[in-house]
């Protein structure tokens, strides 16, 4: 495949970012977008002069020289817009996390798989500098053996649930399929497994509170602390909260912990992020990291390796199967929480 891959984007809130970063890629063309909200449609399709917009995405779909799609939308539908995709002949890039829950999940690997399409889960955090920097300096073995892994995602107060309560689905769980966990955790637990080189996970303990969501009708988590006891011996705690009484506004974190050396990435907001520190017995060192626009980057990087392996015909990175065995993981968690107990996968 020569020519520029056409790329159709579902859902312009977040995949208005999704199209501005597409319009840089010079192997990407984005032919049509689609969402139910007519004017917003018109806007961004006038404002990035769009050949096709709908407010239907079917009628996307069946746009015939379209050959992937990037799934923007609320969580509840990523499956059906997927399943869809896959029908008519479309690989999928699918926005984190990749269903409202494992059911649908599942229902996406398959039809993926069976119709023969690509389907990558939008985990761009894979593809910060900083992340390919340490997975580097893990794969040489500098690291040791990571026997421990602690991540933390902390938001401030109640103030941060109030822009979170305006988006209506986001905090609905049938719509959502949770609260915090499956809108952050998804993220710092695919980080850490990833920088650990995949480990199964055996069993999991969870603890979910509602001490502020509740209080603005939200029938979703705010808070959850899980452990994760992984093949081999080592563990991962992830703490996760939309509305914690914490020091900083926004604190992100994760640290690893091996028999060589020690790691430590942190981010307080999508603008900026402090460099990443690894520690030995004898010195500390900070890598000379790029660190502007961490996250646009890897959102561009992100989709710069969807489309190569279109061309290429190779497998993306994290695929559906990742993407479903992070839903797992995270279902679990749940179950620990509502049942008091630790749950085996």
């Amino acid at each position: 495949m020569s020519r520029k891959i056409k790329v159709g984007i579902i859902g312009l809130g977040m995949g208005k970012f999704h199209l501005q970063v597409l319009r840089q890629l010079k192997d990407a063309q984005v032919l049509a977008i689609a969402d139910v909200d007519g004017k917003l449609l018109k806007e961004i399709s006038e404002e990035f002069n769009t050949p096709y917009s709908f407010t239907d995405y079917k009628a996307l779909l069946e746009l015939r020289e379209i050959d992937a799609v990037c799934i923007a939308t609320p969580n509840y539908l990523h499956a059906p817009m997927a399943i869809d995709a896959f029908k008519m002949g479309k690989h999928v890039l699918c926005e984190k996390p990749l269903a409202a829950n494992v059911k649908e999940a599942e229902n996406m690997v398959r039809e993926a798989k069976k119709n023969k399409r690509y389907l990558m889960v939008g985990l761009c955090n894979r593809f910060r500098r900083d992340t390919q920097f340490l997975k580097d300096f893990i794969q040489k073995g500098k690291m040791g053996r990571i026997y421990y892994a602690h991540g933390t995602w902390f938001r401030r107060g109640e103030e941060s649930l109030s822009s979170l309560n305006q988006r209506g689905w986001f905090v609905q769980r049938e719509k959502s399929g949770g609260g915090v966990l499956i809108d952050l955790g998804v993220h710092l637990i695919d980080l850490a497994l990833y920088l650990m080189n995949s480990p199964e996970v055996l069993s999991v303990s969870g603890v979910a509170y509602n001490n502020f969501a509740c209080k603005m009708g939200m029938d979703v988590e705010d808070t959850v602390v899980s452990f994760l006891r992984l093949k081999g011996g080592a563990t991962l705690q992830i703490e996760l909260s939309w509305a914690i009484n914490a020091e900083r506004k926004e604190c992100v974190s994760l640290s690893l912990f091996g028999t060589k050396a020690g790691a430590i990435m942190e981010t307080f907001s999508y603008e900026r992020a402090e460099p990443l520190r690894i520690f030995t017995s004898r010195s500390d060192i900070v890598p000379k990291i790029d660190l502007d626009n961490l996250w646009g980057q890897a959102l561009r990087l992100q989709h710069k390796h969807f489309l190569e392996c279109i061309r290429k015909r190779r497998k993306p990175q994290p695929d559906g199967e990742e993407g479903l065995k992070i839903m797992r993981i995270m279902e679990a968690i749940y179950k620990s929480a509502s049942k008091g107990v630790e749950v085996k996968l």
